[in-house]
């Protein structure tokens, strides 16, 4: 099953445009910044939320550092995904 990631700089950008859209659930902007570019970060867990956004819950360390982001439908089906035969853990090389 495939697993979908955000990079560094989509994280900054949709929670830049969570924050303006003025969603729920949004991410510190300067926990972003400290996040390593060569990076992904994988979404872990979705949920349907309000009927027109995804909750995504995203690992960013390998000690289990999580975060949740709301964004829109069109938007998280936008995000990258692997194919999940690799082990991977937030922070992780793509």
């Amino acid at each position: 099953m495939a697993t979908k990631y955000y990079t560094k700089s989509e994280l900054i950008r949709l929670n830049n445009k969570s924050i303006k859209e003025n969603r729920n659930q949004c991410l510190s902007t300067e926990k972003l910044k400290n996040l390593n570019p060569k990076y992904i970060y994988p979404v872990m867990q979705t949920l349907f939320h309000n009927d027109k956004e995804m909750r995504t819950i995203i690992l960013f360390d390998a000690d289990n550092n999580k975060g949740i982001l709301d964004i829109s439908i069109i938007d998280y089906n936008k995000l990258n995904t692997f194919n999940g035969t690799q082990r991977v853990i937030g922070g992780s090389n793509a």
